[in-house]
């Protein structure tokens, strides 16, 4: 279980693994963009250099999400973006 607060909201994660405990590594968060700062509308790609990460959830704080691993991503409005990563 672990827990992530983006733009003053907690997102808990809870997941279930199953297999051989010495098989299960732990995932390391690395993602890079295109681009870090610009007017709306601003496209931004992302690229996920992550390692042993076998899903992926990208919330916009914008109401929308997307599952892809890699992604372009439009934003129409201006706010500050951050990452904990």
């Amino acid at each position: 279980m672990w827990e992530d607060t983006f733009n003053g909201t907690s997102n808990i994660y809870m997941s279930t693994f199953s297999g051989d405990e010495s098989e299960l590594k732990t995932p390391v968060v690395n993602f890079t963009s295109n681009i870090t700062e610009g007017y709306a509308p601003l496209t931004v790609k992302f690229t996920d250099l992550s390692e042993n990460a076998t899903e992926w959830n990208w919330n916009f704080g914008d109401g929308t999400n997307s599952t892809r691993k890699n992604l372009e991503h439009t934003f129409f409005c201006s706010r500050i973006l951050q990452s904990n990563a």
